[in-house]
């Protein structure tokens, strides 16, 4: 599936090692929680996020256009939409619309809702950024100040490839 989104097979092999070596982590870790009857706690949670940071991701194997071919080829969001822009807010004078597609927040590139919220968090608050939107297939740049932006969100697949 991957080779059809242009990557070779060698690649493919480092994806699926990565993808497995992660999995297989959390698999153990849940069968150890399960088993000593912590599954369902704060200590599993815990756990969980910290085997995540330092186990290693396939976003932290690929370069950017390359994370975007894989979230498209795997069947996943690539996009996060812009369903609604509350009146008042850093979004809005900004003037980001309805169905404008967030590609980049402080020139980090942002692929879903935990991203966004990521990105809007560090740093300070207050600080001018750029946050890159296509609208209408056109790529424009808005500035705001760092925090909440004022919108509601939803999630999009677009195929990064040319057609």
């Amino acid at each position: 599936l991957l080779k059809e989104y242009g990557f070779a097979a060698e690649h493919q092999l480092k994806i699926r090692a990565v993808e497995d070596q992660r999995e297989l982590a959390e698999l153990y870790l849940r069968d150890k929680a399960q088993r000593e009857n912590w599954i369902n706690t704060e200590k599993f949670n815990e756990e969980l996020q910290a085997l995540r940071k330092t186990t290693p991701s396939v976003r932290d194997e690929l370069t950017d256009a390359e994370y975007d071919r894989y979230l498209y080829a795997m069947g996943l969001p690539n996009r996060i939409s812009v369903s609604r822009v509350m009146d008042g807010s850093a979004a809005f004078k900004a003037g980001m619309k309805e169905g404008d597609k967030i590609i980049s927040y402080a020139d980090s590139r942002i692929y879903t809702w935990q991203d966004m919220r990521n990105a809007t968090t560090e740093g300070n608050a207050g600080a001018n950024v750029k946050v890159e939107i296509e609208r209408d297939g056109q790529l424009m740049q808005v500035y705001m100040p760092r925090g909440p932006m004022g919108i509601q969100m939803g999630t999009d697949r677009y195929n990064p490839l040319p057609n």
